[in-house]
């Protein structure tokens, strides 16, 4: 297992420089540049000593990132300084140290993607299972109508949606519209906090886990309909095994295994979407900061985006795989790695 393991991290890498090379170059050749941005936000056409401040800050920058040199040089000196532990500072502002901006917008994404999507696989298994098992009766009828109409509602309308109906007193008005914390976080304890943090949490969460659980809950259902239909679960049924066990005990460990797949996928589609997420309820998140960075041409910012949401996507993908093997017996680490 350990030597699988090790040798998937070793693949990642340079499946991560190809992602962060890739978006270098898509970044270099795009228009626009920091250091146009800074000359319009700072100086404005100033003259005199506010134009030779500018000009200097504009050598800097190009210096600084490499401006001047062909884009895969400018990749190469920017992975130097990765493989150094420094990500940069930001080319606009007040030049934040990128890791710090990254570390602070991790806190904000990462939990949100984990509970979305705990709550998706736990809404969507078992309503899978169900439909399976009433195939074609009212129920999965009616869910599968009700599923493709929530599939269907884009992620934008579902935020607005939910901000209307749950803060904004359409009807009600109990639930917070921006942000993560309250007022006092600072002076909370453990259980205020998490009760806050659950407050102010649920819009986002609910707006991310509808695409995703509506997806995986009907793949869970086609899955399962495959395996309650094989001899096996047959051979089950007639040694006298009750419904319950043959389903939960027979069937679903090899009917699982298509929405652990889907896992690879939901990571980088939850911190993609993440970008009109944190900026409707003011979350200052990955997605958030990636956006932002964009507009103003920060590339320092935009790489480090693109690192972190590239390592979040393939580390994703390593768990799927280790995912596999411990759910299905029939796979092995030693299979895999030949």
């Amino acid at each position: 297992m350990a030597t699988y393991i090790i040798r998937r991290i070793l693949f990642l890498i340079p499946t991560l420089i190809g992602i962060t090379m890739l978006g270098y170059c898509i970044m270099r050749v795009a228009p626009g540049s920091p250091v146009q941005q800074s000359a319009m936000d700072d100086f404005g056409g100033i003259e005199g000593t506010a134009a030779e401040a500018q000009r200097e800050a504009q050598q800097l920058k190009i210096e600084e990132f490499h401006l001047d040199k062909h884009p895969i040089v400018g990749y190469l000196h920017w992975a130097k300084d990765i493989v150094r532990g420094d990500m940069g500072r930001s080319l606009i502002g007040e030049r934040e140290p990128v890791a710090d901006r990254m570390w602070s917008g991790l806190q904000v994404t990462i939990p949100l993607n984990v509970i979305a999507i705990i709550i998706s696989y736990m809404v969507s298994i078992p309503l899978g299972i169900y439909a399976a098992v009433r195939h074609n009766d009212i129920f999965d009828r009616v869910s599968a109508i009700v599923l493709f109409f929530l599939y269907s509602i884009p992620s934008l309308v579902v935020c607005y949606i939910a901000l209307w109906v749950f803060a904004y007193g359409q009807p009600f008005d109990f639930m917070p519209s921006r942000g993560l914390y309250g007022d006092e976080w600072s002076t909370m304890g453990l259980f205020a906090r998490l009760a806050t943090y659950g407050h102010h949490a649920a819009l986002p969460v609910f707006a991310m886990t509808i695409g995703s659980f509506t997806v995986m809950s009907r793949f869970m259902r086609t899955s399962m309909l495959e395996v309650i239909r094989q001899d096996y679960i047959r051979t089950a049924r007639a040694k006298g095994l009750s419904e319950n066990v043959v389903i939960l005990k027979h069937a679903l460990r090899n009917g699982v295994l298509s929405i652990i797949t889907i896992m690879g996928g939901l990571v980088p589609g939850l911190i993609g979407g993440s970008v009109i997420l944190e900026t409707i309820f003011g979350l200052p998140g990955i997605g958030r900061i990636g956006f932002a960075a964009v507009l103003e041409r920060d590339y320092t910012m935009v790489m480090g985006t693109f690192l972190v949401s590239g390592s979040l996507t393939l580390i994703s993908l390593l768990i799927v795989d280790i995912a596999y093997v411990l759910v299905d017996p029939r796979i092995s680490f030693e299979s895999r790695a030949r």
